[in-house]
């Protein structure tokens, strides 16, 4: 179970160093989490924290959290002090800290791939039009996946202008038509004729989730972020797994091992902050 925030533990208020930010349809931007000084050690926080109090918590289904403690606001300072149990620390000298905030959008994807149980030499779609979808995907590749990307053409020519990342750490995309053989040249040229295959959908693109009913085959494990809609002629054992839209701050310490170690994620959360819709605050400019 997750602690609640409130518990009697130690807690103390960050000093804040940097703030990664999502910028909303409205212009205005939400804080995602921070990187801070808290008890002499830099640490990263979730800007979002799971109660410990609800049914999905005691289930630990902490990514459907309902009551979801917002310890910042949107100016930037902490609301309440913090517990240790959610301040996770990192060497700064290993992991830039301008760089550690973007480990909130791993969070997501980490927590999928563990419960999906995705392996060295599984074969994985990554079906979305958001722009963490990429993350995922990278994530995927770091682990020895084959990594399928498919998604609008801003997430295919995302793909192509991460030339800095050597062409064998990068996963491949495809469209949405090219799926089918996609898979079947995975699974033919498999040693044994068989690979597990993954699946995982972000986004309400009707198009893509048809896309990922299509791919279903007996075995497949599917992940599906915020809800899965109806789909026909799902086999009888392809594992499905629906996950809440929160971020799980247990992942945060692989999430910031995976950022230290694997620079490509470094370029891959620089072309999300050129796209506008996430920034890490104060600019560079400023801090």
């Amino acid at each position: 179970m997750i602690n609640s925030p409130s518990e009697n533990t130690a807690t103390s208020l960050p000093r804040i160093q940097f703030v990664l930010r999502e910028r909303g349809d409205d212009g205005g931007r939400t804080p995602l989490a921070v990187v801070a000084i808290m008890n002499d050690r830099t640490v990263f926080i979730p800007a979002s924290l799971p109660c410990g109090q609800c049914g999905p918590c005691r289930r630990a289904l902490v990514s459907s959290c309902v009551a979801r403690v917002q310890w910042l606001g949107l100016d930037l300072q902490p609301l309440l002090p913090i517990s240790d149990r959610f301040a996770y620390a990192f060497d700064p000298h290993i992991l830039a800290p301008r760089l550690a905030p973007w480990a909130a959008l791993l969070l997501p994807w980490l927590e999928a791939m563990g419960r999906a149980g995705l392996g060295t030499g599984d074969l994985s779609f990554w079906l979305g039009d958001n722009h963490t979808v990429l993350l995922g995907a990278f994530l995927a590749t770091a682990r020895g996946s084959r990594a399928v990307v498919s998604g609008p053409p801003w997430v295919r020519d995302a793909l192509a202008g991460l030339s800095d990342v050597p062409h064998e750490g990068r996963p491949s995309f495809a469209s949405v038509d090219q799926l089918d053989n996609q898979a079947l040249a995975a699974q033919t040229n498999a040693p044994s004729g068989f690979i597990e295959r993954h699946i995982y959908t972000a986004g309400d693109d009707s198009v893509l989730w048809s896309a990922a009913g299509a791919l279903l085959q007996p075995g497949t494990t599917l992940v599906a972020f915020g809800g899965l809609p109806a789909l026909a002629g799902l086999p009888a054992d392809a594992r499905i797994i629906t996950l809440g839209e929160h971020a799980n701050p247990d992942f945060a310490p692989e999430a910031l091992a995976a950022l230290a170690r694997d620079p490509s994620l470094a370029t891959v959360c620089a072309a999300l902050g050129a796209s506008g819709t996430y920034d890490v605050w104060p600019h560079e400019a400023q801090a």
